[in-house]
């Protein structure tokens, strides 16, 4: 009904800080198809009644337009994330900041690191991806902060950035999996 993006107006491969900024290197970013695609994705999500809220960019912060890192909802609840990188710290600020002007209540995240884009939400289940980002410290504490939900830690391989690179939900019934990303005992999970 709500969400929160931010455009990718200053988005740029300044440090390389995962394998696919490693391989778009040389490429880098193209801003202006970028902005392109941003507003066609509002106007989409906006056609489907839902309501975008764009926080305000920064210069400084070349990856701010991945918001799904910095913050999650499980119920009724928005989380604000501990990044696992210093160079995206100061996107957390920028958020709370919004949200505290805003009026919006939130609870942040303080345990050392957990990262939105590993966290996918199914109903009472909340799937976890431990990763470079994401502890097994910051999975035990966000399960105590949601009793009343089922917390599933799930291994991830390495390279991949995230679980929500290799795991997805799309309805109740269906969901998109890149096997080659979990051992066998992850997938058995997940199906």
């Amino acid at each position: 009904k709500r969400v929160i993006v931010c455009p990718p107006k200053y988005m740029e491969i300044k440090n390389v800080i995962n394998e696919t900024q490693k391989f778009y290197e040389d490429e880098n970013i193209d801003v202006k198809i970028a902005m392109e695609q941003h507003e066609r994705f509002v106007q989409t999500l906006k056609q489907f009644d839902i309501e975008v809220i764009e926080l305000m960019t920064d210069s400084k912060l070349n990856e701010q337009v991945f918001t799904r890192d910095i913050g999650f909802a499980a119920g009724d609840t928005l989380f604000t994330c501990e990044m696992g990188r210093n160079i995206r710290k100061p996107e957390i600020d920028v958020l709370q900041l919004f949200l505290d002007h805003e009026n919006l209540p939130y609870t942040p995240l303080t345990t050392r690191s957990i990262e939105g884009g590993d966290v996918v939400v199914a109903n009472e289940k909340v799937y976890i991806g431990r990763s470079l980002r994401t502890t097994t410290k910051a999975i035990e504490d966000l399960q105590r902060q949601l009793p009343d939900k089922e917390v599933v830690a799930v291994e991830i391989r390495e390279d991949i950035l995230h679980l929500d690179c290799c795991f997805n939900i799309v309805s109740d019934e269906v969901g998109l999996i890149y096997n080659d990303a979990f051992n066998e005992k992850e997938r058995n999970i997940l199906h």
